[in-house]
């Protein structure tokens, strides 16, 4: 049996499906990922063709009938055009898309990473900051939103050494210059980065970018945030590598 509901929804890809129809994935804050089937979407001249696109958070009705979703209709709420602040902008924006749709659930409780896609995607649109800040800000806090927050207390996660400034990215934290010497994926990190990563962990989602590095400092921030994520997960993106590409 089937029945309408409401959820607002950002759309992170599409795939065509006959020459007019479309299936979206869509990242919702109560119901995780679904797959949602549009019929005639892909049509400009479809009135659910804006808020259907995307980067399109949207208003959508959907009618549900078992595990599927067909849509009604769509309201845009707001359109996240991340071309207009150019290429890596961009890059950043399918990336994020891409990481969004490997790591959040069907059928799960997606709120928070829900608030910190918003909020990343509003940064990048509206170029609050440098775009490797905002990627190294959204790995962090991503990080931490999946269970896989670093230990940045200050004492070694190995020796128990008080004197630790070395992510070491199997371990999951600090480690002291002597243990450091048996890892064989990590880097080693400044207070000031330390500082960073420990803000942007524990802080409000709206002050999260709250916060400034030096070149050098911001540097060293992005490559550690990027290898501690990626390792966690195990995995690469085909998107990261375009992104790398037009960042160079």
């Amino acid at each position: 049996m089937s029945k309408s509901i409401v959820v607002q929804g950002l759309v992170l890809g599409e795939i065509q499906h006959k020459e007019y129809n479309k299936i979206m994935t869509v990242l919702s804050a109560e119901r995780g990922i679904i797959k949602v089937y549009a019929y005639g979407a892909l049509s400009i001249k479809n009135k659910n063709f804006a808020a259907t696109q995307p980067f399109a958070y949207s208003e959508l009705e959907l009618t549900e009938k078992g595990d599927g979703y067909t849509l009604k209709s769509a309201s845009l709420i707001r359109y996240f055009y991340s071309a207009q602040r150019g290429l890596a902008s961009n890059a950043l924006a399918i990336y994020i898309s891409e990481f969004l749709m490997a790591v959040c659930c069907e059928g799960n409780d997606e709120s928070d990473m829900m608030r910190l896609a918003l909020n990343t995607f509003h940064a990048i649109c509206e170029g609050v900051r440098e775009v490797p800040m905002i990627k190294a800000v959204f790995e962090v806090r991503a990080a931490m939103i999946l269970g896989f927050e670093p230990n940045l207390e200050g004492i070694c996660s190995e020796c128990s050494e008080e004197k630790a400034d070395y992510l070491d990215y199997e371990a999951g934290g600090l480690v002291c210059s002597e243990c450091s010497k048996n890892s064989a994926f990590g880097i080693q990190l400044y207070k000031t980065v330390i500082d960073a990563m420990r803000y942007v962990i524990s802080c409000d989602i709206k002050r999260i970018l709250a916060f400034n590095l030096e070149e050098n400092d911001l540097y060293v921030f992005s490559k550690a945030a990027e290898g501690y994520i990626l390792y966690q997960l195990d995995r690469g993106f085909s998107s990261l590598e375009f992104y790398r590409q037009v960042t160079i």
